[in-house]
């Protein structure tokens, strides 16, 4: 059945990737970004940071100094949004968006990695994905499994392992890891198999589970904390890779084709609805008491005089 094209439309237009939710927030910290002034002078009630997770400490470091309330956006690195890095967020963090967010709180909200930047030559671009999809070609085949077993090897090299040794099987498709910017083969193989085997990289989500919905596809995924804000897309979630087999894949396809899911949770615009969302509540309460920001304050003190890391 050809795609409609104002899904087509909406590939091209209202793809997800963290170059889109750093350009929702107002400021960004990135190595030195505030320059020489404090952050209170800076901010606003309202007003959303994104921060690059690798330097997060610093940022919350910066964000304690002002008791102004921020929403707070993290991305562009593979650290998950965990136990310990929200108890040492800020009280003036009203809300915390995310990709690889492992632990539920009222505070943090789960955001989709998305596909790489759309200036690289080694991620698959919105608009190709879109132009393969107009060729409207038959799924003939199975399982795709392309990826590289030394990235988290704990995990991908035992599934590496079985599926190469099913790779004589016809309904896998066993290819070792291509070279980078091998971006045509990689398309095509998403546009003519049912099934993409997506195991978790440097971190859990992954770009080749969002380029497989993108392109069609359903990504076989290992079901995770991190995963739950995901579950109204057509992903077919596993405990254990063992578990795909032939008829789990024939079973599977029907029960996903045949159900309805919130596509909207694809693009840009149910993602940035909750930020907006976030963004505003904000502004109805700009600060946080001093009995709510003193605590903060006075751990980011220890860390920095008793120099804890």
């Amino acid at each position: 059945m050809p795609v409609p094209f104002d899904y087509l439309d909406r590939i091209r237009q209202e793809y997800v990737n963290a170059d889109r939710f750093i350009a929702l927030c107002d400021h960004v910290f990135w190595q030195d970004s505030f320059g020489e002034s404090e952050p209170d002078a800076r901010f606003a009630g309202g007003q959303t940071v994104f921060c690059k997770i690798d330097r997060i400490w610093e940022c919350f470091g910066r964000l304690v100094r002002t008791n102004r309330r921020v929403v707070l956006v993290t991305g562009q690195g593979d650290y998950p949004i965990d136990a310990k890095r929200l108890g040492e967020a800020p009280a003036n963090v009203h809300a915390w968006f995310g990709s690889n967010a492992l632990v539920e709180d009222v505070r943090v909200h789960p955001l989709p990695l998305g596909l790489g930047a759309q200036d690289s030559p080694v991620t698959l671009r919105a608009g190709d994905i879109a132009a393969g999809l107009e060729d409207d070609r038959p799924r003939e085949k199975w399982l795709y499994v392309n990826f590289r077993p030394d990235t988290n090897p704990q995990i991908r090299q035992p599934v590496y392992a079985r599926f190469r040794e099913l790779a004589d099987e016809d309904w896998v498709t066993f290819q070792p890891p291509a070279g980078h910017g091998d971006n045509d083969a990689y398309l095509d193989a998403l546009l003519t198999h049912r099934f993409v085997l997506s195991p978790p990289g440097n971190g859990i989500d992954t770009h080749r589970m969002w380029e497989a919905l993108y392109a069609g596809a359903i990504p076989v995924v290992l079901r995770s904390p991190a995963m739950r804000a995901f579950t109204e897309l057509p992903i077919l979630f596993v405990d254990d890779y063992a578990e795909v087999t032939p008829d789990r894949l024939r079973q599977e396809e029907t029960r996903i084709r045949n159900a309805s899911w919130n596509l909207d949770a694809l693009f840009l615009p149910y993602w940035r609805d909750q930020v907006l969302s976030a963004r505003g509540a904000v502004s109805e309460r700009p600060r946080v008491s001093a009995l709510e920001w003193l605590p903060s304050f006075g751990r980011a003190f220890a860390r920095r005089f008793l120099k804890k890391k």
